[in-house]
C-alpha cells in the first residue's frame, strides 16, 4: 500500500539533519566573528589575535600583514562557507544518497580546524618555554638577556629582560580564548551531532539511492 504525500513529507521530516542544520548555520557566520584567540605582552606593545579566518599582528600599534597567510585565511573561509552551504543541503535532503555525501563532506570541518588552533598554541608555548633560553644564549655567547615564561593556551606569564646591571624590565603577557571560539566549539559539536545522525539516516531511509 502506497503511502499519502502527507505521510510521505512527515517521513522526509523524521529523516531530517537538524544538527546539520544548525551546524550549517554556524559555519556560514563563524568566518566572521573575529578572532578565537588572542596574546598580548606588554600591555599592548605587542598584540596577536587570530583564528582559521582572522589574523591581527600588532607591535608597538605598527600592523604587520602578509600576503601569504591572507590567502591562507581566504581558503579557509571559502572551504568553511562551502562546507556550511553543503552541510545544510546535505541535511535537508538527508533522505537522498547525495544528501549524506554532503553532510560527511561538511560535517568535521570546523573541529579539525579547532583541534589544530588549540595542538598549535600549545606545542608552541611548550617549544618557546622549554628551547627559548638555549636559542638566545647562542646569540649571546652563554648570557641571556631576555626571558619568557609564556602560559599554555590561555593565563598569565610574563617577559625578563636584564636592560643593564641593576636594572630589570617585567613585561606581563596574557592569554585567552574569545566567545568565537566557544561558537566555533559548539559548531563542531554539532558537525559531530549531524555525522552520528547522518549515519542513523542511512539505515532508516528506504531508498537510499534514490536521486
Amino acid at each position: 500500500m502506497e503511502k499519502s504525500d502527507e505521510e510521505s513529507t512527515t517521513d522526509r521530516l523524521v529523516l531530517v539533519n537538524w544538527f546539520g542544520i544548525a551546524g550549517g548555520v554556524l559555519m556560514l557566520a563563524l568566518p566572521f566573528l573575529g578572532a578565537w584567540w588572542t596574546a598580548a605582552a606588554g600591555d599592548g606593545v605587542i598584540t596577536v589575535s587570530f583564528s582559521p579566518f582572522f589574523y591581527r599582528f600588532t607591535v608597538i600599534g605598527e600592523t604587520l600583514t602578509s600576503t601569504l597567510v591572507n590567502y591562507m585565511i581566504l581558503a579557509a573561509k571559502l572551504t568553511v562557507l562551502v562546507g556550511g552551504v553543503f552541510l545544510i543541503l546535505g541535511s535537508v535532503f538527508s533522505f537522498k544518497w547525495w544528501g549524506r555525501k554532503l553532510v560527511r563532506w561538511g560535517c568535521l570541518k570546523v573541529m579539525w580546524m579547532a583541534v589544530l588552533l588549540v595542538v598549535s598554541l600549545f606545542l608552541g608555548s611548550l617549544l618557546f618555554n622549554r628551547f627559548l633560553d638555549s636559542i638566545l644564549a647562542n646569540f649571546t655567547g652563554g648570557e641571556v638577556p631576555l626571558e619568557f615564561s609564556l602560559p599554555y593556551l590561555i593565563g598569565k606569564g610574563q617577559a625578563i629582560a636584564d636592560v643593564q646591571q641593576g636594572i630589570t624590565l617585567k613585561a606581563p603577557i596574557q592569554m585567552r580564548f574569545t566567545p568565537a571560539f566557544i561558537i566555533a566549539i559548539l559548531t563542531a559539536a554539532l558537525g559531530i551531532g549531524a555525522k552520528i545522525y547522518n549515519s542513523k539516516v542511512k539505515s532508516k531511509a528506504r531508498n537510499p539511492e534514490e536521486s
